[in-house]
């Protein structure tokens, strides 16, 4: 019962407080992520091999892994891990490159179905 402020301390400071200092908090500080363990690639029998897609996107191509989802390129998930084939996400950014001045290619009609 030394915690309670008695009628002849009456400067309101609690005489077990008064003699023992309180320490300043300390910041806490968040938990460090693990850093990302680097992922393998996986040779694939026609020589293609599979690689993660943000490590393609990032070291290969040069962009970040949302554009590379925009570009909606073969993509195959293994253990919640989404690998591209490389020379096929390649092959496929390469034909869509157009030259300046070139015309885009008609897009294909759709035959309408009748009722």
């Amino acid at each position: 019962m030394s915690d309670i402020i008695t009628e002849d301390n009456t400067d309101g400071i609690d005489t077990v407080d008064a003699t023992k200092p309180k320490k300043p908090r300390r910041r806490v500080r968040p938990k460090k992520r693990h850093p990302r363990r680097r992922l393998p690639e996986i040779p694939l029998p026609d020589g293609d091999k599979l690689v993660p897609r943000a490590v393609l996107a990032k070291e290969t191509v040069g962009v970040c892994e949302r554009t590379f989802k925009r570009w909606r390129l073969p993509v195959t998930y293994i253990g919640g891990v989404a690998y591209s084939p490389v020379n096929a996400s390649l092959q496929i950014i390469a034909d869509s490159v157009r030259r300046p001045g070139e015309p885009e290619p008609p897009p294909k009609r759709r035959r309408r179905r009748r009722p």
